[in-house]
């Protein structure tokens, strides 16, 4: 985080090695945080946290998530108007256009959108696995809801939400498009 509290727009980070703590907010800014050395040994843990394990709010091309893994999330971030509606358990994504490439996300919970909430957002996510996401509600891996989301050779394993979307839940929206992924 402190690398990112020092970040000016179109910074790029690298990440090396290890097991780091969230929650990592990008603070608005289009920046590019990459791994060094990949998502098997670069990895964001929500053990310590109850809120989101990654923050990109207003984040736009070219800000950037890649080669992490993100795993532990058990619950997110809370809706301004509402603290009962919790969102986004590893990554909250909110008003921006980022990319999401090379991540893993195992374990992660949360009441809307336990891997990842996108809301009012274009996203494209790449190359991603979610694995043993979990949902209250709605979109046990993903959930998608006013925006755009392109989803390109993903993996979704064993992603379960109580209510709708196991893997994917997508509200609104047109043109969101899906290639090369299994569910």
């Amino acid at each position: 985080q402190e690398a990112i509290d020092n970040a000016s727009a179109d910074d790029t980070i690298l990440v090396g090695p290890g097991t780091y703590d969230g929650p990592i907010d990008f603070l608005t800014r289009n920046i590019i945080l990459k791994s060094t050395d990949g998502p098997e040994v670069t990895i964001l843990d929500g053990s310590n946290t109850n809120e989101s394990i990654v923050s990109m709010r207003f984040c736009n091309t070219p800000a950037r998530l890649e080669g992490f893994t993100i795993q532990n999330a058990d619950g997110g971030s809370d809706v301004a108007q509402d603290g009962n509606v919790i969102i986004g358990g590893g990554i909250r994504v909110l008003s921006g256009a980022p990319l999401i490439e090379n991540c893993h996300f195992k374990n992660c919970r949360s009441g809307y959108g336990g891997g990842m909430h996108v809301g009012g957002s274009d996203i494209t996510i790449s190359n991603c696995s979610f694995t043993e996401c979990r949902s209250s509600a709605n979109g046990g891996a993903l959930l998608v809801i006013n925006g755009l989301a392109t989803i390109e050779n993903c993996l979704f394993d064993d992603n379960r939400a109580t209510l709708q979307g196991g893997a994917i839940h997508i509200v609104n929206g047109d043109g969101h498009s899906m290639s090369n992924s299994t569910v």
